[in-house]
């Protein structure tokens, strides 16, 4: 079966802003600058890093877009209040990769967060990483990284050899 992406998306989005949800949601401050949605979804696979909606899921998710190269890859599910994640299809890295894209090209600063709630609050500029190890390959060629605690920047700096971990820098540095 071929997964829409995209007709998800639209659906999660429909249900946040029901009048009887959308008040609900007011106080996670969500940012507005990229598309999110909410849906019920079933967590399976692996670790459960994978997820299907349904209309009877056991639990309630923000559903955003997995977004890299500027196109829609995958979708994640985010649930509440735990924040564990699992995407749709198994693509991508993390959320926020187009902001990894311009800090390659100098455009801006990147800071990575810890939490994907996190990211969904500031997207700009900022980016989650669905698995830190891939780090040193997913944040390669961006020439300063800061992250959004100390416990993350030394997570981060343990999978970049010596040599580059001048470029992960700590909160205030």
């Amino acid at each position: 079966m071929k997964v829409d992406l995209h007709a998800e998306l639209w659906r999660a989005m429909q249900f946040a802003r029901h009048e009887l949800v959308a008040p609900q949601l007011v106080d996670m401050r969500l940012s507005r600058h990229v598309q999110w949605g909410i849906a019920r979804v079933e967590y399976y696979g692996p670790e459960g890093r994978r997820y299907e909606p349904r209309a009877d899921g056991p639990a309630m998710s923000v559903i955003v877009p997995i977004v890299e190269g500027g196109d829609t890859i995958d979708l994640c599910a985010i649930e509440l209040p735990s924040q564990r994640w699992a995407t749709r299809l198994g693509l991508g890295h993390g959320l926020g990769f187009d902001a990894v894209e311009k800090a390659r090209f100098g455009c801006c600063d990147l800071e990575l967060v810890d939490r994907p709630l996190a990211w969904l609050r500031r997207p700009v500029d900022t980016a989650y990483l669905f698995d830190l190890r891939e780090a040193p390959i997913a944040l390669d060629g961006v020439a300063a990284i800061t992250c959004s605690t100390i416990e993350l920047t030394e997570r981060v700096q343990a999978f970049f050899p010596p040599s580059r971990r001048s470029i992960i820098l700590a909160p205030d540095e």
